[in-house]
Order: C-alpha cells, then structure tokens, then sequence
C-alpha cells in the first residue's frame, strides 16, 4: 500500500497537519477512480435553493459539507429573484430545490444527489 500526499508534508514548512491530503490506494484502478471523484467535487457547478427552516435543505447543505462539496445557495425567503429563477426552472415553489450542472432535483434524495455529483 501507498501513501500519496498533496501539498508539502511537514509543519516545519508552514503547513499545518490537518491541511495534508493523505490517499491510500492499493492499486492503480483505485486511484483513477479516487481522481475522478476529486475532479468531480470540484468540477461540477452545485447550486441549493433553499429556506432557513427547511429541515430538508439543511440535511442537503451538511451533505455537500460532509463530501466536502462547494456549492451556492440561495435564501429564496429573501431573494425574490431567485425564487422567481427557481420557481421558472421548476414550476414549484418546493424548496430545495438542487442544480447539478444544469440538472435539477426538488427536495433531498441523498441517492439521487450522489449519482448527479457522479459519487455513486
């Protein structure tokens, strides 16, 4: 087994431990595939449309943080614009309401949103 480190590797140069990206991969397959999922998260356009008191848009927003997923959201509460797009994109005023490269869901089917991210 293999480690592969990004980024320098020692906080004698600066760099805090906790910033280092350690992979551990058996095989040349693993690694490709572990690249396309970092490519992906990092690649894909992520956009939440969502409301403060929305437990479903909160359980989205803390599944992007734990996959370490950036994304942007929108209060549609306080932005009419946006709810205005969001509402035209899908003919609903549900929330949330997710873009994935142009592809979109209402509401929060973790399995759904991984296979639009690509992670499944």
């Amino acid at each position: 087994m293999r480690n592969w480190f990004s980024g320098r590797t020692s906080p004698s140069q600066g760099l805090n431990t906790s910033s280092i990206l350690v992979f551990r991969t058996d095989t040349l397959c693993d690694r490709i595939d572990l690249l396309k999922i970092i490519i992906l998260r990092f690649m894909k356009k992520v956009e939440i449309y969502s409301t403060p008191t929305c437990h479903f848009c909160h359980n989205a927003k803390d599944f992007f943080d734990a996959n370490k997923i950036a994304y942007t959201e929108y209060d549609v509460s306080k932005d009419i614009e946006k709810r205005k797009e969001m509402v035209n994109l899908t003919s609903q005023i549900g929330v949330p309401v997710i873009v994935i490269d142009g592809d979109w869901a209402v509401g929060f089917n973790k399995t759904e949103v991984a296979r639009m991210l690509g992670l499944i």
